[in-house]
This record gives C-alpha cells, structure tokens and sequence, in this order.
C-alpha cells in the first residue's frame, strides 16, 4: 500500500440527515473548494458529478422535512394581495 493512501481522506456517501455533511457541503458552496473537507464524497449512484448528486439530495431532503413541518415555511395567505407595482398605468391586484 501507498503512503498516499494512509493519508488521504475517508471516502463517505452524502447523508442529508448528516448535520455535519450539510455544513460541509456549504463551506464549499462559500469557498468554491473541498480542501477544508475532513472527507471525500462519492456518487453513489450514475447521476454524473458530485455537486449535482448532492444538490439533488438536499432537494429531496429539505421537501421532506417541510412536509414533516420541521421547517418553517412561508404562508401564503389568501384574498386580494396588492402587488405594489407602479409605473405601469393600472393597479395589480391578486384575489
């Protein structure tokens, strides 16, 4: 076995329930780079390139729990809404 593999970083799946895999994935949304990355992620799946595997999964996991109601979601309420545009020679309004 190589030296370099006694030092390269473990190779790990992307867990969206992982509040430690989500933290790194925006530190590398922030600097553009996994090198402060205590891991490897791998594509555990053929969906082509990492960001867009991982991106995928917290689409998936983040609809979950808005679902589940452990996020806060903006409401939308109902009734006439006034849009606030001006300039356009006419009101708009929602109902």
């Amino acid at each position: 076995m190589s030296k370099l593999n006694l030092y390269t970083r473990p190779i790990v799946i992307f867990d969206p329930n992982n509040k430690l895999h989500r933290q790194y994935f925006t530190n590398f949304l922030a600097s553009g780079s996994w090198s402060n990355c205590p891991v490897r992620f791998a594509v555990e799946e053929d969906h082509g390139n990492l960001i867009g595997h991982i991106q995928r999964k917290l689409l998936i996991w983040y609809s979950d729990q808005e679902k589940k109601g452990r996020l806060a979601v903006a409401k939308i309420q109902r009734g006439k809404k006034h849009l606030g545009l001006t300039g356009t020679g006419f009101e708009i309004t929602l109902e």
